[in-house]
């Protein structure tokens, strides 16, 4: 999918594209490959991702932590913005193929210092 909007961004009249990364399985190289792409389509787009990733939540202008919270068979979503040492702690709170370990905040300073010079 993201191949095909990346080819038909000029004569495609929607503003906004939503991603769910979710159901992938990949990381590493393609995660950062992946990434520089959303980060091209996203400078005529508004894109929204989810994502597990760090390499590609690395080439986010802002990065949402979102919560979901069942109680008493009522659900409640909160969506907190995440400063850049918040984002660091996040994203280094998940590793190459998106599951959690206990966390590299150095690397993911790297990584996230990297994606912005790519950028």
């Amino acid at each position: 999918m993201l191949a095909l909007k990346k080819a038909l961004v000029k004569v495609d009249p929607i503003p906004v594209l939503i991603f769910d990364e979710s159901m992938l399985r990949f990381g590493g190289r393609l995660g950062t490959v992946t990434g520089i792409k959303l980060r091209e389509l996203s400078r005529g787009r508004q894109v929204i991702l989810i994502t597990h990733l760090p390499q590609i939540a690395s080439f986010a202008d802002f990065h949402f932590k979102v919560r979901k919270i069942v109680q008493n068979n009522h659900t409640t979503t909160s969506v907190e913005l995440l400063d850049p040492e918040a984002r660091v702690k996040r994203t280094s709170q998940n590793d190459e193929r998106g599951e959690r370990n206990q966390g590299c905040p150095g690397s993911c300073r790297r990584t996230l210092t990297q994606a912005t010079k790519i950028s």
